[in-house]
């Protein structure tokens, strides 16, 4: 993913191989991609944060990928994105939807220079997506970002989700399963607490209420969107 990361707490991002002027700081485990030779000066050319370019000193490098917790600013509501050290992505919430938006953003649009812009990946690729609740600020980041009608908005070319959680509800249907069960990938698979497949449906075909009202206080968990050999899997939530 990175040639290498910074291994110090804070580093400047040099806007030359000599001189004081900065582009911005790099914090400790920053990934960095190396342009050129090393040289023989105590800075290297390097490209950071989502596309920017400077010299960083070489000796504040030499660290190692961490577990980063991303708390994005969606206005009211949530919007988390966790990269662990071998760079699996959890996506938890996303806040309101860009239409409702002041500034027209939301988890999605960071999501989204991630991967496209900081490392330079054509597809976004969640190993779990999570929607804590059926509150249109904690789900409307998630449905904009599975939303094929708005791939303008994303630099990235496509979208893939291992993994989809959300709670389930007695009484009724559960307003989250509805509204992005029309984005998900062409088919998927229902578990419940005890791992057990309550249904399949078709990307079509929105799961029936029985099929949700069942598994009041669980968790439903769609497996298999675009990895097919873990859609079986046999995992307790």
């Amino acid at each position: 993913m990175f040639d290498d990361y910074v291994g110090v707490d804070s580093t400047p991002l040099y806007r030359a191989a000599s001189g004081s002027s900065k582009v911005c700081h790099l914090l400790w485990g920053d990934g960095v991609r190396f342009e050129g030779s090393a040289g023989t000066g105590s800075r290297r050319r390097v490209r950071a944060r989502g596309g920017r370019h400077g010299f960083v000193t070489k000796s504040s490098l030499g660290g190692a990928s961490l577990l980063e917790f991303y708390f994005i600013d969606v206005g009211q509501g949530d919007g988390l994105l966790i990269k662990t050290p071998k760079f699996r992505h959890i996506m938890i919430d996303g806040g309101f939807p860009r239409s409702i938006q002041d500034t027209g953003k939301n988890a999605a649009d960071f999501v989204d220079w991630k991967f496209a812009k900081d490392y330079r990946k054509k597809t976004i690729d969640l190993d779990a997506m999570l929607a804590s609740h059926c509150d249109a600020d904690h789900y409307g980041g998630l449905d904009d970002l599975l939303d094929v009608a708005q791939k303008h908005e994303l630099d990235a070319s496509g979208v893939s989700v291992e993994a989809f959680i959300t709670p389930a509800f007695r009484g009724g249907k559960n307003r989250v399963v509805n509204i992005l069960a029309g984005q998900l990938p062409t088919t998927a698979r229902i578990f419940g607490r005890s791992c057990w497949a309550i249904e399949t449906m078709q990307k079509t075909s929105p799961p029936a209420a029985a099929g949700i009202n069942y598994m009041a206080g669980g968790m439903i968990l769609w497996e298999g969107f675009s990895v097919p050999k873990r859609a079986q899997a046999n995992r307790h939530l």
